[in-house]
């Protein structure tokens, strides 16, 4: 499956301070990485109390996804990123390259104007000659080759998984309608159990097709919106952790224990005779 999450503007709300704000929205983005994100979209809670923390969440998520030797130019000294050393490294595939550059290799790239000339730093401490059309201080990804001896990159396509792109966006049927995925997934300790759905599920996560996997907060999506609505989009809605032993599940918490879960239907799905079907 391509996966796609969704998660409120509410994630934060009961938290005060900024280390455990940055903690949350770090854990958020590493469980989004361990299963191969596509994209994160951070949706607005219409009973939010704090609407402004969607651009927040979504900066600091892209921050966390960005390679290091790009943050300083990528995202300007703020008071609301002050705690961002807190961040558990994601270690994906555009943050561990070296120094050293080697032809061939895909990196992660900011262009830069110099002599009206585009060049890029790739992150090796000097700058490469860029050999396509771009705009000055544009993130791209590139790959490097050698021409007389000297190292230039051009824009390239990822091989690997990259990370994910991140949106802040209106509310979660309001995503839906747009974004338009293949799939939707509503998570709820009022939907369907698990054992009653694996089948369908499995057929889902087994598929090439976007699936949109939504998360609540302290609020559950059935309190955010209404089940019909939800519904009307096609969703299909899933209690993934029956009989849970506390009161909430974080959404920290929930992330890890359905996308956990979403693998494995995946994987067993992908075994079954005749797999490859699309989930229907």
């Amino acid at each position: 499956m391509r996966l796609w999450i969704a998660v409120p503007s509410s994630l934060i709300e009961d938290v005060n301070s900024k280390d455990e704000r940055t903690r949350k929205i770090g854990m958020i983005a590493r469980a989004a990485a361990i299963y191969r994100a596509e994209k994160i979209f951070v949706f607005r809670d219409p009973l939010g109390e704090r609407p402004r923390d969607a651009e927040f969440i979504a900066r600091v998520l892209e921050y966390a996804a960005t390679p290091p030797y790009l943050r300083r130019k990528l995202f300007p000294i703020a008071d609301d990123f002050e705690k961002v050393g807190l961040l558990h490294p994601l270690g994906i595939p555009p943050h561990r390259r070296s120094k050293e550059l080697k032809p061939g290799e895909v990196r992660e790239a900011v262009l830069e104007l110099v002599g009206g000339r585009l060049y890029a730093d790739v992150g090796v401490g000097r700058l490469l000659e860029y050999s396509g059309h771009g705009q000055a201080g544009r993130r791209v990804t590139v790959i490097v080759k050698t021409r007389n001896g000297d190292y230039f990159c051009e824009e390239a396509s990822p091989t690997e998984y990259w990370g994910y792109d991140v949106s802040a966006v209106d509310t979660l049927p309001k995503l839906v309608r747009s974004a338009r995925p293949s799939h939707f997934v509503v998570t709820s300790r009022h939907g369907v159990p698990l054992v009653d759905t694996w089948r369908r599920l499995s057929g889902i996560a087994s598929s090439d097709e976007s699936v949109l996997m939504a998360f609540g907060s302290r609020r559950g999506l059935l309190e955010m919106h209404e089940r019909e609505e939800y519904e009307s989009l096609g969703a299909l809605i899933v209690n993934f952790i029956p009989g849970q032993g506390v009161e909430t599940v974080r959404t920290e918490e929930a992330m890890i224990a359905v996308l956990s879960a979403m693998q494995v239907l995946g994987e067993i799905g992908a075994a079954a005779p005749g797999a490859g079907g699309n989930g229907n």
